[in-house]
C-alpha cells in the first residue's frame, strides 16, 4: 500500500514537497499501527489521524481551492466527512465506519478513563459487510482493530485513485 500511495501523491500537483515528505513519514510509521498495537486508544487516535489525512487529500483533489478548507483546521473532522460524503466517492460502509470511528475517537480523546472495548471494535466491524469483517476479525481484538483501520485506509486510498480514472 505504501508504494501505491506514494506513487499516486508523487504525481499530484496539489501536494507540496513538505506534504509529500509528511506522508512518507506517516507511511513509514505504518508500522504506525504496529508501534501501538497493544494500546487500543492510541490505535483509534492514530487511525483517526490517518483517515483525516486522506479526507484532506480528497478535498484538495476534488476542489480547486480545497487546500483553503484543509489548512489550519478550517473544518472539523465531521465537516470534512460531510464534504467528502458529498463527492460520493466512498462506499456507504466505509463512510459509516469513518463516522463511527470519529465517535470512538471523541470518547478516547475527551473521556480520560475511556477504554476501547471488544464491543467497540465489533461495533466498528459490524458496519462493514459481514464477509469482509469475518476476514478481518481475529481472536486478538487489538489485531482486529489494526486490520479494520488498515482496510478502511486502503478503501479510502482506492477511492481517491478511482476518482482520477
Amino acid at each position: 500500500m505504501k508504494k501505491t500511495i506514494l506513487k499516486f501523491y508523487e504525481k499530484s500537483e496539489r501536494v507540496t514537497e513538505n506534504e509529500f515528505n509528511s506522508l512518507r513519514i506517516l507511511l513509514d510509521k505504518m508500522s504506525f499501527f504496529d508501534e501501538c498495537e497493544n494500546n487500543r486508544e492510541l490505535l483509534v487516535l492514530r487511525g483517526h489521524l490517518a483517515v483525516e489525512f486522506f479526507l484532506n487529500r480528497t478535498i484538495e483533489e476534488f476542489l480547486t481551492n480545497g487546500s483553503k478548507l484543509t489548512r489550519d483546521n478550517q473544518l472539523s473532522f465531521s465537516k470534512k466527512m460531510l464534504v467528502v460524503g458529498g463527492f460520493d466517492v466512498l462506499e456507504k460502509d466505509t463512510y459509516g465506519f469513518i463516522k463511527e470511528l470519529n465517535k470512538l475517537r471523541n470518547k478516547c480523546a475527551h473521556k480520560i478513563s475511556y477504554r476501547v472495548s471488544g464491543t467497540d471494535i465489533n461495533s466498528l466491524g459490524n458496519i462493514l459487510p459481514k464477509k469482509i469483517f469475518s476476514k478481518l476479525k481475529k481472536k486478538d481484538n487489538n489485531r482486529t482493530l489494526v486490520n479494520l483501520l488498515s482496510s478502511v485506509l486502503i478503501d479510502i486510498e482506492n477511492s481517491i485513485q478511482l476518482m482520477h480514472k
